[in-house]
């Protein structure tokens, strides 16, 4: 039987990513706070992950909620941390996540592909980056 890991961290800071995320919950999507943590993200459930690198060393994903939103923290060189609550986690569905959490992505994406196909159907690259674009625009949801 697989046993929990003891945090000695927890005995003083009671589920502190917890908080964190009851802390989000409350806010606006995409608000992101910064702050110094007492212990990592690791010893409630975090697994690394990957992100739009803004000059973090770091990311790590807390599992998806109810409302298949999940904390996202960065771990920055100078002993920081910023977090934000992915409004579709990752897990749930990558393609929605980089729509809702990551538009300059999914447009990036979604012109490639454009590019792509039509080029693979012996079109132009141009028009076919135009049709990715158009599809990004049309698709991108509230997303902006």
């Amino acid at each position: 039987m697989h046993q929990a890991q003891h945090n000695p961290h927890t005995a003083n800071n009671q589920d502190f990513w917890g908080q964190v995320y009851s802390y989000l919950f409350h806010h606006p999507p995409r608000t992101v706070i910064c702050f110094y943590a007492p212990y990592h993200p690791q010893f409630e459930g975090a697994v690394k992950s990957t992100g739009l690198n803004v000059g973090q060393l770091s990311d790590w994903r807390f599992p998806p909620d109810i409302f298949k939103r999940g904390l996202h923290v960065q771990q920055f060189p100078d002993g920081s941390w910023a977090a934000h609550i992915d409004k579709i986690h990752p897990e749930v569905s990558l393609i929605g996540h980089l729509r809702e959490d990551a538009p300059q992505v999914y447009k990036a994406l979604t012109t490639g592909a454009g590019a792509l196909l039509s080029k693979a159907l012996g079109g132009s690259s141009v028009a076919g980056a135009v049709a990715g674009l158009i599809i990004g625009a049309f698709t991108q949801g509230d997303g902006k």
